[in-house]
């Protein structure tokens, strides 16, 4: 009680990877992508239009897609909003924005310093 499932992945995942145990975290959640390693994979499954498809994700595909390494994902959501984690992100600021700044900057942190000045 008190545990999100997302908290209980989260852990098993890193404790794989202390271990050095492959794991698959299969999920339609893109909040899971944050957490490939070189031992955690990710396999998104996504429905739409009654049609699915599923990705298997491991780093050199994130970076592939994404252009910027996995545990960036929560600078994206920070960025871009996320109703569902009541995230409000920055208005006017969608995936493909964000995706680009982070591209330009490599980090929010980045970003911030760089644009304070």
């Amino acid at each position: 009680q008190g545990w999100e499932a997302d908290d209980v992945i989260g852990t098993v995942g890193r404790i794989c990877g202390e271990c050095d145990w492959e794991c698959v975290i299969v999920t339609g959640d893109r909040d899971s992508l944050q957490l490939i390693d070189e031992h955690v994979r990710v396999k998104l499954v996504i429905s739409q239009s009654g049609k699915t498809n599923a990705t298997l994700y491991d780093v050199e595909k994130f970076v592939e897609e994404y252009g910027f390494l996995p545990p960036k994902m929560v600078d994206l959501k920070a960025l871009m909003g996320d109703p569902s984690d009541n995230l409000k992100g920055l208005p006017g600021v969608g995936e493909k924005t964000a995706v680009k700044l982070l591209q330009q900057y490599g980090s929010l942190e980045n970003l911030i310093k760089e644009n304070l000045h």
